[in-house]
């Protein structure tokens, strides 16, 4: 069986807390956020077997006890990920996913059958379409990515909130309104990456003022439920 994977990350502290694991990364995506520093693997290029990607996981058996599957959109590919389940299944690892949220009815249809272990659902805006719109490109797909949302929320899986804070797109304001609906959850605000691999290039120029990192960092600390990752 082929998918269109764009690589594994050997290992990662990161990517599943509490446990080091593989990242593999699928090809495509759905959203064009202008933050996205994946966006060469929106791209579908040539298809990739499954058993190439097991040969450069097996690599790690010893080392990781889990497997990220990321992307790009990992959930268009619903059919590798049942084979790739089925495989740390039998190797005794455990498996998550980091989504968009967008594909509803599947990411469902996934966790009932106990596919994941972990959910990572990115948050990109505030909880409105207008905003979804300006941040991913698209208003159509956010009642979708809505449902995801309090399906991972209000379900019994292991799961975290992930936001890319990004300059000019997003305020201290709408940190504080998007933890107001996510937490208890634990909300993840990670530092935008600039660089050439960037969607939206005319972001790289842009920074963010130290009154705004000293105000987020002061904020964080009163919330139990926000963890900040690659401020430092």
């Amino acid at each position: 069986m082929k998918a269109y994977f764009a690589g594994v990350q050997d290992l990662s502290s990161v990517d599943y807390p509490g446990h080091m694991c593989s990242v593999v990364f699928f090809q495509g995506c759905n959203l064009k956020c202008r933050f996205c520093y994946n966006y060469k693997q929106q791209a579908i290029s040539e298809k990739t077997s499954l058993e190439n990607i097991f040969k450069k996981l097996k690599k790690n058996l010893g080392i990781v006890d889990s497997i990220i599957l990321s992307g790009g959109e990992a959930l268009i590919y619903e059919y590798a990920i049942l084979k790739i389940k089925e495989w740390t299944k039998e190797h005794e690892l455990l498996l998550g996913v980091e989504t968009n949220g967008t594909f509803n009815e599947r990411l469902n249809k996934l966790i009932k059958k106990n596919i994941f272990d972990f959910v990572a659902m990115d948050i990109k805006s505030n909880f409105n379409k207008e905003d979804y719109k300006k941040i991913t490109g698209f208003s159509q797909v956010y009642k979708e990515f809505e449902k995801s949302f309090k399906l991972v929320k209000n379900g019994n899986i292991a799961h975290e909130f992930r936001m890319t804070v990004t300059p000019t797109l997003h305020s201290l304001n709408d940190i504080k309104n998007i933890n107001e609906v996510v937490k208890p959850s634990k909300l993840v605000l990670q530092r935008f990456q600039p660089g050439e691999n960037v969607l939206d290039k005319s972001l790289n120029d842009k920074v963010f003022s130290a009154e705004f990192i000293k105000d987020l960092k002061k904020y964080a600390k009163t919330q139990k439920n926000v963890e900040l990752r690659f401020w430092e």
